[in-house]
């Protein structure tokens, strides 16, 4: 499985480099392969959070992680 998902980002992130903007399937109909990539960053922040607040430590998000936009 571990191996599968990492040939799932792989694929994206080659799918991103070559063409950005190229439409991809997303369960909400085409967009943008960079919607993927922010769709990833959103799901990997919420169990970053998650995580921290069952450990009782502090959570920053830096904003260059967003690409300068809120989440």
């Amino acid at each position: 499985m571990l191996a599968a998902t990492l040939l799932s980002v792989i694929t994206l992130l080659e799918a991103v480099a070559a063409d950005p903007d190229a439409p991809v399937w997303t369960g909400t109909g085409p967009q943008p392969a960079r919607w993927w990539v922010r769709r990833l960053l959103h799901e990997s922040v919420v169990h970053r959070v998650d995580a921290a607040l069952a450990l009782g430590v502090d959570h920053p998000i830096e904003p260059a992680a967003t690409g300068g936009r809120p989440l």
